[in-house]
């Protein structure tokens, strides 16, 4: 799950358990800006979006700013964000504005959680599926606070998280020609390793095939199920035990994170360890006890 910094003096109610990071979330009904569109401008397109699904209450007035309400109750630390605010004036007292914008918000919007700043701030945040590969994160907050002369202050936040694009490094270079499929299990002394290197072209290009079409992992920090030691590490050479050219090691517990190495530089991590694995002893035709395959 992608950290979330909190202001000072936050205090925040989650509304439901905490979810494994491997939760798979259905698609957004919200359709992509365009086929051409970076991740980046899909964001702020979806961020845009967010903002105006929200229906301010009757006689408000829209502002642009409120000094009440001067930042965001909660932000997502990532670097591949986007933020998008409004701000609105309405009478009436905090508590009872923003019951009444909780109801107005379309169906898509699920509430998950609230909270309150100090002693005169309440939020409410909501959130969208995540569009596979290209978004998550699809938060909305709104927030309220007195604006003094029986007024109430509005802010609302879309925040949005892009996945970033996979650059051509982060892919198997072409002067791989054989690949050494090496399985770790357990931990410490207990740990054992099996270990068989492959050279048949049509093989080697399924199991390239799987390794590139990987996705770039979601930025941020995660909240993630036990490691018990299980992982595959992918070593591809110019032939049987020549130069190395690629490496990847896929985590088959916890996050289930994939870490890649050309060129003798590390690359962003991808997705889907535990399935890239299973994948690839499958392609092998390697039934190894205690792995996915076997």
């Amino acid at each position: 799950m992608t950290a979330r910094v909190f202001s000072a003096g936050l205090l925040l109610t989650a509304l439901g358990a905490l979810t494994a990071c491997g939760t798979v979330h259905a698609a957004s009904v919200l359709p992509l800006v365009r086929a051409s569109a970076s991740p980046r401008q899909e964001a702020v397109a979806d961020a845009d979006s967010m903002l105006e699904s929200f229906v301010p209450p009757a006689g408000a007035q829209r502002v642009a700013k409120a000094s009440a309400l001067a930042r965001a109750p909660e932000t997502i630390g990532s670097p591949d964000a986007v933020y998008s605010h409004a701000f609105w004036l309405v009478k009436g007292q905090p508590k009872a504005v923003l019951a009444g914008l909780s109801a107005r918000l379309p169906h898509r919007f699920s509430e998950v959680g609230s909270g309150v700043y100090g002693t005169r701030e309440w939020f409410e945040s909501f959130g969208l599926p995540d569009v596979p590969g290209v978004l998550t994160e699809r938060t909305l907050l709104i927030s309220v606070a007195s604006a003094g002369g029986g007024q109430t202050a509005i802010r609302v936040d879309a925040q949005v998280v892009w996945v970033p694009a996979k650059s051509g490094s982060e892919r198997v270079p072409s002067a791989a020609t054989a690949v050494t499929i090496t399985g770790i299990a357990g931990l410490g002394q207990s740990r054992t390793t099996r270990s068989a290197t492959i050279t048949s072209p049509a093989t080697l290009q399924r199991i390239i095939a799987l390794v590139d079409g990987l996705k770039v992992a979601r930025p941020g920090e995660y909240s993630c199920p036990i490691d018990t030691g299980r992982e595959l590490r992918l070593t591809f050479t110019r032939g049987r035990g020549g130069p190395v050219v690629a490496t990847v090691t896929a985590d088959m517990s916890g996050c289930g994170m994939v870490s890649m190495t050309t060129a003798g530089k590390a690359r962003p991590a991808l997705a889907g360890g535990e399935t890239l694995s299973s994948a690839v002893l499958s392609a092998a035709g390697l039934r190894w006890p205690g792995f996915a395959s076997g």
